[in-house]
């Protein structure tokens, strides 16, 4: 694993920012998306879909962050 995360740092990934996104949901509703793929998929759509809208732009390298 760690040879991978190396392989894309230098030479997938290059110098650009990234943005990483862990997401949590209480209990009770793990366990429904864990046992229903279909209403996870939905879930899952709909965070990746409103994620970036809320998220600020990424800056140019170089440039300070505000």
């Amino acid at each position: 694993m760690v040879e991978t995360a190396a392989l894309l740092v230098d030479h997938v990934l290059l110098h650009r920012p990234v943005r990483q996104w862990t997401q949590s949901f209480p209990y009770p509703l793990q366990f429904l998306l864990i046992s229903n793929l279909r209403v996870m998929g939905k879930v899952l759509g709909i965070v990746n879909r409103v994620i970036p809208t809320h998220s600020r732009p990424l800056q140019p390298i170089g440039q300070p962050d505000i």
